[in-house]
């Protein structure tokens, strides 16, 4: 009806999707760590 299509390929097989949310979760990861050290430790 709103035109959203699921992440996933089929119903109930997340696992092509696996590598993607891998990266995303490792950068989200790695941009949080960054920020939080830049804010705690100023130069």
């Amino acid at each position: 009806e709103a035109g959203i299509e699921s992440s996933v390929g089929s119903v109930g097989d997340s696992y092509d999707n696996a590598m993607a949310e891998t990266i995303n979760g490792l950068y989200k990861t790695e941009v949080i760590l960054t920020w939080s050290n830049f804010l705690i430790h100023p130069s």
